[in-house]
This record gives C-alpha cells, sequence and structure tokens, in this order.
C-alpha cells in the first residue's frame, strides 16, 4: 500500500527577504478544508501587520486550493501550492506572510519569493508518512459509548469530529486497509445497532 506523506506538526521557516519585502511560511497538518482555514485565519490573527497572507492547501481526500490574497493573480498561492505537490505532501497547509518593503517585485519575482519562502519552510518539515485513510460517520446512543470507544481503539480510528446531541454523532479516521474490519467489528460490538457510513 503506498503511504501518504504528511506534516508531522507544524513549522515556521526562516525569513526571505527581496528588495525590502519579507516573507515568511508556515507550514501545518490539516485534516480538512476548514482545518486547513482555520491555521490560515490563525496566521492572520499572529501578523496583523503583514501585507498579506497567502496559501495553499492539499487534502488527501479533497480538494487543491491556493489564494494569492490580492497579489496578482497566480503569483503567490499557486507557486506554493507547486511546492506542496512537488513535495508530495497531503493534509497539509501552508501560509506565506509578506511585509512589502516599498519596490514591486513584478510578476516573476513574486512567483520566486513566495516560492522560495515556501521551499525553505519545507525543507525544515518533519514528514510522516501514514497509510490513507478513509473517514466514516458513527452515529450512536450513548448507552453505547464504551463498545464504540473499544473499537475505535483497535483499529487505530481517530476522532476528527464529535456532536453530543439525542445521540453521539462521530467522523472518525480510520486506516483504509482495516476500515472493513473495522465497521464489521463495529457491527457486532453493538449488536448491529451501530454502523459506519462513508463520510
Amino acid at each position: 500500500m503506498e503511504l501518504l506523506r504528511t506534516p508531522a506538526g507544524p513549522v515556521d521557516g526562516p525569513v526571505h527577504r527581496d528588495r525590502g519585502s519579507r516573507f515568511v511560511a508556515h507550514v501545518a497538518p490539516a485534516r480538512s478544508e476548514q482545518g486547513a482555514l482555520d491555521v490560515v485565519e490563525a496566521v492572520r490573527a499572529t501578523h496583523r501587520d503583514a501585507t498579506h497572507v497567502v496559501w495553499a492547501l492539499r487534502l488527501a481526500d479533497g480538494p487543491e486550493r491556493s489564494s494569492d490574497d490580492g497579489e496578482p493573480a497566480g503569483t503567490s498561492g499557486p507557486p506554493v501550492l507547486r511546492r506542496l505537490a512537488a513535495a508530495e505532501l497531503v493534509d497539509v497547509v501552508c501560509t506565506v506572510t509578506r511585509w512589502y518593503g516599498g519596490t514591486n517585485l513584478g510578476r516573476g519575482g513574486l512567483v520566486r519569493a513566495y516560492g522560495a519562502a515556501a521551499s525553505a519552510a519545507l525543507g525544515l518539515l518533519e514528514v510522516h508518512e501514514r497509510p490513507p485513510l478513509d473517514v466514516l460517520l458513527v452515529d450512536h446512543p450513548y448507552e453505547l459509548t464504551a463498545a464504540v470507544e473499544a473499537t475505535l481503539a483497535t483499529h487505530g480510528a481517530q476522532v476528527l469530529h464529535a456532536a453530543h446531541g439525542a445521540r453521539v454523532q462521530l467522523r472518525v479516521a480510520v486506516p483504509s486497509d482495516v476500515a472493513g474490519s473495522f465497521t464489521a467489528a463495529l457491527r457486532d460490538a453493538t449488536a448491529g445497532r451501530v454502523l459506519a457510513d462513508p463520510a
């Protein structure tokens, strides 16, 4: 089975300077598009004085997206996205924050500067390799919580989101090679009362 390359944790790159402008990249794991956008907003909140915060994301089971954040179209977000693709990373978001230094860099200069900042951070990144994951929805009554949690633990499943209302609704990630046995074990452990459905 081909393993997926994901960030082991967040990392900040060194400052990249070009004609007075400063660029700093931040790379972080992201298991969902919303999780990636939350990282972007956290970077914006940290660097409120920045001129631009461009970003790119790649998900194993989702979109590839990027944003130029006001820079000329195609000059900032796409070069960052290309660096993520070249590194064969998924479930990842990369922001590059720019503080304008008073000199326009031109389209080619922007492409090079944003790409260089992203590459510098990626060079510091610790990469984790993991099997592909299936994302499943598990809806269960509270009295079956112990049985569900035991099944999750024995199959290496990770809870991505939990909602507690009249019932417990879980969004879980399970290694693809054990997704079938997880679904069967969950059904058996709950006497058929709890099923795992594809998200």
